[in-house]
Order: structure tokens, then C-alpha cells, then sequence
């Protein structure tokens, strides 16, 4: 090749990258990461190349309509009892700090309309990230698991020690039905109450997913939504019919005291912590399916049991099967991914150990 033809080409592989450069700054920017210092692309006025993905537009309005539907039948058929269950003469009513809250201060349209506008939300804030870099937000998830995790642990506390007095007072199948003292009880009523309002605070989750353009997959989003949804119609409905909430919440409870502290920890990106974490990672996995097995349990025991769970709360009997039969199907099939994974990785590590020394040279052919 000629001297003249190089210079040539690569006047004209200057020009080409000149013309990429110029396309790529009609929608992005230079500026500088205050941190770093270090140049970034940062989008202009790209609204066009923001617009969710027509499925997602999709999902968010079919969720919103179901979602509505279902609230509109249910206070119009099946309007809930929020009358006093509790024993006479007890300090503290469940049901009426349920009214309170949700009826009287109109905390259950909130709610409703939270849950319609969460996946567009999520949907919208991952649509306009897709153009930009993702955030490391390392102390800011450090923060906010470890607060998430300490809010656990200390309603774990209460609501724990309670619901095995309860149990070993009256057995698993006696206590489920006695409403009017498993609801009495002011240590059980408040921090459920309060681990029921605060489900939506969960949603700050995906919001950070998002923002570190992290994977989003159907068993994250679905777990979020519908747990929330499900709190929100137990606060009517299933507080007055029997007391499976007390279980549904110790246990939740516990596993997000182990699961969020792991995440904290995980997010100080300690190497030799972090290695010895990611092997035990998977008994958080195993730990939310037997969650899901139990929940499944007390369930079936409260429907063949209180004759009120059936009667007054048909459609929440509904509700938590598909749930947590969801659950259990998705956390399963988690828990044998997982295992053939670790499975197969220390099958591929022994063959490429017995690989290495098969092919080691000896002492003498080292010389």
C-alpha cells in the first residue's frame, strides 16, 4: 500500500468518526462526574428515545384496569367489616386503628392508586435510563438495607415471640381462628399495622434496580406488586376474619432481617466477605421458599379451620392461594437453579483442576 493511499484512509476514518461524533452529541453531552472527574454522556432533550417499550405500556394499563376493577367489586359487593373484634375491655382494637387509618383518613385511596402507578413508574424510570450511564449508588444502597433490615429486625422482636406464645398457648390451629385475642394483643396490632402501611416502602427496590440499570425479573416485579396489593386487602378483610396475618408477617419479617443485612453487607464490597456471602447466598433463597411452604400451610389450616376466613374473606382465601402459590412455584424453580448452577460450576472447576495438574509439567521438565 502506497504511502498516499494510507494517508487516504485514514483521513477518511477521521472524517467517519468526526460524523459519528457529531450524530452522538445532537442527543448527548460531555459533562464531568463531580466524584471522578472523569467525562460523561449525559442525554439532551432525547424525550423520543425515553418512551417506554409498547409491551410495558401494555402491562402498566392491563395491572392499572385489573387492579381497579377489583377494588371498585369489592367495596361495592363484599364492603368490608371493620367492627371492633377485639376482647371486651382490651386496651387496644385492631380493626379500629384499621378504620382510622384507611377510611377515615382516606389512606385507602393512596394506596390504591400507588399500586395502579407503580409499574409505569418503574417502567418509565428504566426507559430513561436506558440512554444514560447507570449510577453505582454503593452507599446509598448500603443505607438504605441496613435500615431496611434493622425496621425488620425490630418488629421481628415483637411480632415473633408473640405469635409462638400464642401458638404454644393454643396450638397452630387453635390460634389461627381466635381473632378477637390474637387481635387484642397491642404489641402484635401495632407493629403488623405498621409492617402492613409500610409494604410500599419495599418499592424503593426497583427504583434503585433501575437506576443502576440492573435486571428486572418477573418474579421481583410480581413479588412487589402483589404483596403490596395483598396487605393493603388483608388491612379489610382478613384482620376480622382470622389471624394468618400474625404468621404472614413474623415470617416475612425474619427473612427480610436476614435478606436486606445480606444486601447491606454485600453493597460495602468487602472481597473476602463478599466471596464467603455469595457461597451462602442460596439459603436465603431456600429460606423464602419455606416461607412460602408454611405460608401455603396456615393458609389451608385457616380455611378448613375458622369458619370465618370462607365466609367473610372468600376472595382473600383467593388472593393469598394464587400468591403464594406463585411464590412457591417461582422461589422453587429459583432455589434448582441455583443448585445446578453451583452444581456445574464445581464440577467445571475439579476438571479444570484435574485439567491443570494432568497437564503441569513435572519438577524435571521444569529443569
Amino acid at each position: 500500500m502506497s504511502a498516499e493511499s494510507k494517508t487516504n484512509d485514514d483521513k477518511l476514518a477521521l472524517a467517519k468518526q468526526a460524523a459519528d461524533r457529531e450524530r452522538l452529541l445532537q442527543h448527548y453531552e460531555v459533562r464531568y462526574n463531580r466524584r471522578t472527574n472523569e467525562p460523561e454522556l449525559v442525554m439532551k432533550n432525547g424525550m423520543d428515545l425515553e418512551a417506554m417499550p409498547e409491551k410495558d405500556v401494555q402491562i402498566s394499563v392491563f395491572t392499572g384496569i385489573g387492579i381497579i376493577v377489583g377494588a371498585l367489586y369489592l367495596w361495592n359487593f363484599q364492603e368490608a367489616d371493620l367492627t371492633e373484634v377485639a376482647m371486651p375491655g382490651a386496651a387496644f382494637n385492631f380493626t379500629t386503628k384499621q378504620k382510622e387509618f384507611y377510611v377515615d383518613a382516606y389512606m385507602n385511596w393512596v394506596f390504591l392508586i400507588a399500586s395502579c402507578l407503580f409499574l409505569p413508574t418503574v417502567f418509565k424510570l428504566r426507559a430513561i435510563m436506558k440512554h444514560r450511564p447507570a449510577f453505582e449508588l454503593r452507599n446509598v444502597l448500603f443505607v438504605w438495607n441496613m435500615i431496611a433490615s434493622g425496621l425488620s429486625g425490630w418488629a421481628m422482636v415483637y411480632v415473633v415471640p408473640e405469635l409462638l406464645e400464642q401458638v404454644d398457648k393454643f396450638g397452630v390451629q387453635g390460634m389461627l381462628c381466635k381473632v378477637e385475642y390474637c387481635w387484642s394483643r397491642e404489641r402484635i396490632g401495632i407493629y403488623v399495622f405498621i409492617y402492613q402501611t409500610t409494604k410500599a416502602l419495599e418499592w424503593i427496590d426497583t427504583a434503585l434496580l433501575a437506576l443502576r440499570k440492573k435486571p428486572m425479573v418477573f418474579l421481583h416485579l410480581f413479588h412487589h406488586i402483589v404483596t403490596m396489593l395483598y396487605c393493603w386487602h388483608a388491612a379489610f378483610y382478613s384482620s376480622t376474619a382470622d389471624c394468618t396475618g400474625i404468621w404472614f408477617a413474623g415470617m416475612n419479617l425474619v427473612v427480610h432481617f436476614i435478606m436486606y443485612g445480606y444486601y447491606g453487607i454485600m453493597a460495602l464490597n468487602i472481597k473476602a466477605v463478599n466471596t464467603f456471602l455469595r457461597k451462602i447466598s442460596f439459603m436465603i433463597t431456600i429460606l423464602q421458599t419455606v416461607q412460602m411452604v408454611v405460608g401455603t400451610y396456615i393458609l389451608i389450616s385457616a380455611t378448613l379451620n375458622c369458619e370465618a376466613t370462607w365466609t367473610r374473606n372468600w376472595h382473600g382465601v383467593l388472593f393469598c392461594g394464587v400468591m403464594y402459590g406463585t411464590y412457591l412455584f417461582l422461589f422453587s424453580r429459583l432455589v434448582i437453579v441455583k443448585f445446578t448452577m453451583s452444581k456445574e460450576m464445581s464440577k467445571k472447576k475439579k476438571k479444570d483442576n484435574n485439567c491443570l495438574l494432568y497437564t503441569s509439567p513435572s519438577p524435571r521438565d521444569r529443569g
